[in-house]
């Protein structure tokens, strides 16, 4: 599976199921509006092929994982309207492919 596209569902599921991790030809992930609330799981790390990560319109909380730096193929990246707290990781900075959008607007963001 190269794509997974979940957007606007009403999911009876509250995180972010743990088997989308072992996708590792997965490309593009988005689950935005989704009502997925918890943490950002650190096995984000494992999704290494995806290109597009977009979680953006859920109640995910908690601090961005570190392991988001092994997303090296990553060029967008939408966690908006969540509720992370924390620093946002210099991690992020370390993604050189990173272009086309970066989006981390929040309503409830508790970045320092």
């Amino acid at each position: 599976m190269e794509l997974l596209v979940l957007t606007q569902n009403p999911f009876s599921l509250l995180l972010i199921p743990h088997e989308l991790f072992n996708c590792s030809k997965l490309l593009d992930l988005s689950l935005s509006g989704n009502s997925l609330n918890g943490s950002l799981p650190s096995e984000i790390g494992k999704l290494e092929s995806v290109n597009v990560l977009n979680l953006d319109s859920n109640q995910l909380s908690g601090p961005i994982p570190p392991t988001i730096r092994q997303l090296s193929k990553l060029y967008e990246l939408r966690l908006s309207r969540n509720s992370f707290s924390g620093q946002t990781p210099d991690e992020i900075g370390q993604l050189q492919n990173l272009q086309s959008i970066l989006d981390l607007r929040q309503t409830a963001t508790y970045f320092t």
